[in-house]
């Protein structure tokens, strides 16, 4: 019988040998000996028990070996349904395994493709280990399932996706440019134009093409104006044209926000990226952009009563619009001079002068 082809996993604990021959049907295979109580090898990090699924390895791994995936775009939190994920966990335990790869830049260690928040509810819920599924993938694959595996979640924030799908369209380009010469011939033969990375994302999220891209250009935001757009201050429409101006414009007009606390319009945030890419724009300009307009700086007053407001002060049914507007402001005119007379007798008890009368 030929020699098997050795298992990643096998001669993974100290005092084993990778199987030479497989085990007859009637015999049980030899058990892997178990390591020392507490005591992880130094060239492995899970346990001897190891099934094989059609996607990897699957095995219980500690979770202090996992690392989070480099560059994750997308932020954990501490929310409501954190919480209700802990207490799942806590009654019936992690019931989809997580998705990792073994950590090139640190070896013994894995990283994270998916299964994040529930690696984060797992430890909140006191556990030491998960149940993982172990993949060999190049990096771009990685980031491929890593973003994908995200694309459906309904609380992601337009930051977390503009990160996410930047990452995914450049890796998505990578593998492109090392397509086999086999692939690229199958590709032409099938007479179907291949779709760009931006196109491939907007099919997978249900997105359109421009909304992707313009997701994307937000990464070029500055920190202070990239958390504007997160907490809704920012629409992402005007993000996206604010994302065209130069870092220092960036900067003065964040500063700018901040100051007066109102955001452009998008139609400012055009003229703005019109002119910072025509070199026209000045730091008194991009101040303009948010100043307070006459009417947020004195906002004219309106009021407006129903006739629930007015019948008790107007009770005759025969009374008009003008007469109930004439008789609101005499009694205006009445309460400011008696507010006048007020005035004038504290300041006369404060010993203040009144104005001397015109002449």
């Amino acid at each position: 019988m030929s020699e098997n082809k050795k298992n990643p996993l096998s001669g993974a604990f100290k005092g084993t040998d990778p199987i030479k021959e497989a085990p007859k049907k009637e015999d049980k295979p030899p058990e892997a000996p178990k390591p020392p109580e507490g005591e992880i090898p130094q060239d492995v990090s899970f346990d001897p028990v190891v099934t094989e699924s059609s996607m990897g390895m699957v095995t219980s791994i500690p979770i202090d070996l996992i690392d989070d995936f480099e560059n994750h775009p997308y932020v954990v939190r501490d929310d409501d349904d954190m919480k209700e994920l802990v207490n799942s966990i806590k009654q019936v335990g992690v019931l989809e395994p997580v998705v990792v790869i073994p950590n090139a830049k640190k070896p013994g260690r894995f990283e994270m493709v998916s299964g994040h928040r529930r690696k984060h509810a797992a430890k909140l819920a006191g556990g030491t280990k998960i149940l993982a599924v172990v993949r060999n993938m190049d990096r771009d694959d990685a980031i491929i399932n890593m973003v994908d595996s995200n694309l459906k979640r309904s609380n992601v924030s337009p930051m977390e996706k503009a990160r996410a799908y930047t990452m995914r369209s450049d890796a998505l380009r990578r593998k492109v440019g090392r397509r086999s010469k086999e692939e690229q011939a199958a590709i032409e033969a099938s007479g179907k134009k291949p779709l760009t990375a931006d196109e491939e994302i907007a099919k997978e999220s249900g997105e359109s093409k421009a909304t992707v891209q313009r997701l994307k250009s937000l990464t070029k935001l500055e920190p202070k104006l990239q958390d504007m757009v997160d907490d809704g201050k920012l629409p992402v429409t005007t993000a996206a044209d604010i994302a065209q101006m130069g870092p220092k414009e960036q900067k003065e007009l964040a500063d700018a926000i901040e100051k007066e606390g109102k955001v452009p319009s998008g139609t400012e945030a055009k003229k703005l990226k019109e002119e910072s890419r025509a070199g026209t724009l000045t730091a008194d300009r991009i101040a303009k952009a948010v100043a307070p307009t006459k009417n947020e700086q004195i906002p004219p007053l309106k009021v407006a009563f129903g006739e629930d407001d007015l019948r008790p002060y107007f009770p005759d049914p025969r009374t008009t619009i003008p007469d109930a507007k004439r008789g609101i402001l005499e009694a205006l005119a009445l309460w400011k001079r008696a507010k006048d007379r007020q005035k004038a007798k504290a300041e006369q008890k404060d010993g203040i002068k009144p104005p001397a009368a015109a002449r």
